[in-house]
């Protein structure tokens, strides 16, 4: 068997792993109030003996959907304001920012 065959033994040793990571992600995502990240889920399992890459532990998070807290911004928001300035901040940052350009539109006009 080559080792790009769907079915060869070296792919499916990697999903049965991946099917039991997966369950026991959940578990410490769930035990830890759904707070926990890349990081903290992989120091526990750690801890608890499930001896896992920090990669592997972050493609099974993202493919679970599954996402721990952010700390100061609520979302990432990557998009340029009305004036071309990246709106990188705060959910009240961003709000003081579009009132600062609603004035100075109102002044300009």
């Amino acid at each position: 068997m080559t080792k790009n065959n769907r079915f060869s033994p070296e792919v499916r040793q990697r999903e049965l792993r991946d099917d039991l990571l997966k369950v026991e992600i959940q578990r410490v995502y769930d035990e830890n109030h759904s707070v926990y990240g890349v990081r903290k889920l992989w120091r526990q399992l750690l801890r608890e003996n499930i001896n896992v890459a920090r990669c592997t532990v972050a493609r099974l998070i993202k493919a679970a959907g599954l996402t721990g807290v952010r700390r100061g911004c609520s979302a990432d928001i990557r998009d340029a304001g009305p004036d071309l300035t990246p709106l990188t901040c705060c959910s009240n940052k961003r709000r003081e920012l579009s009132t600062e350009i609603e004035t100075k539109d109102r002044d300009y006009q």
